[in-house]
């Protein structure tokens, strides 16, 4: 069968042709960026380094094998991440022109409240009752990602400004 052949049947009937479409979106949605901001081309590579420095609690955690080790090194994980957001933040807002901080304290602000909502969603979802000793890592994984996010956007935020100081 020629390729001729094999799309004319991929394309004859009306189910082929719903999938076909939705290939079409997916790829779409998959080649397009999640962040397409233009940002500053000699600005350093924050997010390569925290990422690198991330990895090295990350790996930690992993190593570690009692419930009360993991915790312990969640915390200090934990305590790393919150740095580095303050960090981050506290240089983004140098920053923004004037009339844009309000705007930014009150974006962090309301990620704020969003983290203490996920930290009650976490706490209360993932408990030894319902997940045994797996809870404290789901726990610990899930409250670093919430908080890494943040520190990653406002790291790629903070990539737009020629002068931006390395947290």
């Amino acid at each position: 069968m020629r390729v001729r052949d094999l799309m004319l049947t991929a394309t004859s009937t009306p189910l082929a042709r719903v999938v076909g479409i939705m290939a079409l979106v997916l790829c779409g949605i998959v080649a397009s960026s999640p962040c397409a901001a233009i940002d500053n081309p000699n600005a350093p590579n924050l997010v390569g380094v925290f990422n690198a420095r991330c990895e090295r609690y990350e790996s930690t955690i992993r190593s570690r094998v009692s419930s009360e080790d993991i915790a312990r090194a969640y915390g200090i994980y934990m305590r790393f991440l919150n740095q580095q957001l303050n960090q981050t933040y506290q240089h983004l807002l140098q920053q923004v022109a004037v009339p844009v901080r309000e705007s930014l304290m009150g974006s962090e602000r309301n990620w704020i409240r969003y983290r203490n909502a996920e930290d009650l969603f976490i706490e209360t979802n993932w408990t030894p009752q319902t997940f045994g000793t797996s809870s404290i890592i789901s726990r610990g994984d899930y409250r670093a990602a919430v908080v890494k996010q943040r520190v990653v956007l406002l790291m790629q935020y903070l990539r737009n400004y020629s002068s931006a100081p390395h947290p």
